[in-house]
């Protein structure tokens, strides 16, 4: 039986890493991560850590794609990359937002790519149960970028343990955000879990804040 060819959606983020998980153990060969740079108002967290994410990469070893998407013409060029990838399937990590789903499958009904979206939970409420998921996988998530008027600067730079997720999920009941930040509350660097073949140690790193957001550059790790 022909294993099912696959490319993952990667931002190197603890959602995009759960559903590459998730992908893997259904028994989809993902052959590419696909690391989208956007041309947006402000710098992504990912983004501007793309060498802790590469290493990230070498570290579950599947090869990284990095497309940069031009502005409007992200669907065109995205589409393209998956014909000349010539994959079956597009592995993504959406939770709830209908928006985005509905976006990445115009793109792969074009491409004759099918839609696997293994976190879809359809409702903000239900991503507590996914960030525990997450947790009790063994996946240690870096917080690298958070949005000010949710979260506090001092969680910047700690790793997700079970009693921080719980934390974080307390802050999303209070202050009106899904706890996996969905909607980019909080992003966050996979360091350690059961996709890595090595754990990644962030030695040092720089803030930056920016228009209500703040974010981590990572300078050393090992």
């Amino acid at each position: 039986m022909r294993l099912v060819k696959a490319a993952a959606l990667f931002s190197g983020g603890k959602d995009s890493a759960y559903s590459l998980y998730k992908a893997l153990t259904q028994g989809y060969e993902v052959k590419y991560l696909i690391h989208n740079v956007f041309d947006f108002p402000r710098p992504s967290p990912h983004t501007v850590n793309i060498h802790v994410v590469e290493r990230i990469a070498r570290s579950i070893g599947i090869q990284l794609v990095k497309e940069t998407l031009d502005k409007g013409r992200e669907k065109e060029q995205l589409g393209a990359l998956l014909q000349r990838l010539n994959v079956d399937v597009l592995v993504a990590g959406d939770l709830y937002l209908e928006e985005h789903v509905k976006w990445l499958l115009e793109v792969c009904e074009a491409t004759g790519v099918r839609l696997y979206e293994p976190l879809w939970v359809g409702d903000s409420a239900r991503c507590e149960q996914v960030l525990n998921e997450e947790v009790q996988c063994g996946i240690k998530a870096f917080i690298c970028g958070i949005n000010t008027s949710y979260l506090n600067l001092e969680l910047l730079g700690r790793v997700i343990s079970p009693e921080l997720a719980q934390t974080i999920i307390t802050l999303s009941r209070q202050r009106g955000f899904d706890a996996c930040g969905e909607r980019g509350e909080y992003h966050t660097l996979v360091l350690e879990g059961p996709m890595l073949k090595r754990p990644i140690s962030v030695l040092s790193y720089r803030m930056v804040k920016s228009e209500g957001y703040a974010y981590l550059v990572v300078e050393s790790f090992k």
